[in-house]
C-alpha cells in the first residue's frame, strides 16, 4: 500500500518499485451490450525477499508464452493453499492484471468474498464468480460469461 505514479498508463508504486501497466487489445461485445475486454498486462513484482531466518529470494514469476511478467487474458481464479489440502483464499485477475483477493465468508460455506475494490463473490462448487449486477462469470472446461438477462458470451 504505497504511493502510486504514473504518467502514460502504468501505475509505480514508489514504496516498493513494483511497475503495473495494462494495454487493452480488443472487446468481446454480447448482443445486449455486456462486454468483455482482453488486455495485455505487466507487473514487474515477481520476487519477494524473505528475511525471516536464513535469507532467501524466491522467484513468484514464470513466462507463460508473453515474456516474463506479462500476461494476457480476459480474467482468471486461482486458490492459494494455506496447507497441503486447504485452500486459505482465493485470487481473482481481471484482464488489467488487478489482483483481488477472496476469503470465506465462514469456514466450510464454500462462498468466497472480495471485501475489498472489486466486490465479487465465487462459489467453487458452482465454478461461478457473481458480480454485483446479478452478472457471473463461470470458470470450468470453457470459459462463459454471462449477463443477467441470461445472454451469454462462451469463449473456446
Amino acid at each position: 500500500m504505497g504511493t502510486y505514479w504514473g504518467g502514460l498508463g502504468e501505475q509505480i508504486d514508489l514504496q516498493s518499485g513494483n511497475v503495473n501497466f495494462s494495454m487493452p487489445l480488443f472487446q468481446a461485445k454480447a448482443r445486449s451490450g455486456w462486454v468483455v475486454s482482453f488486455a495485455l498486462s505487466y507487473n514487474s513484482q515477481n520476487w519477494r525477499r524473505d528475511t525471516a531466518g536464513t535469507a532467501r529470494k524466491w522467484n513468484h514469476g514464470r513466462d507463460i508464452g508473453y515474456g516474463y511478467g506479462w500476461g494476457f487474458m480476459a480474467g482468471a481464479i486461482n486458490p492459494l493453499f494455506s496447507s497441503y489440502w486447504d485452500i486459505g483464499m482465493y485470487r481473482f485477475m481481471d484482464s488489467t492484471g488487478a489482483e483481488y483477493r477472496l476469503t470465506e465468508t465462514a469456514p466450510g460455506s464454500g462462498e468466497w468474498v472480495a471485501k475489498d475494490g472489486l466486490f465479487v463473490t465465487y462459489k467453487p462448487a458452482e465454478g461461478k464468480l457473481y458480480f454485483q449486477d446479478g452478472s457471473w462469470w463461470y470458470f470450468g472446461s470453457f470459459t462463459r460469461l454471462c449477463f443477467r438477462i441470461a445472454t451469454g458470451i462462451r469463449l473456446r
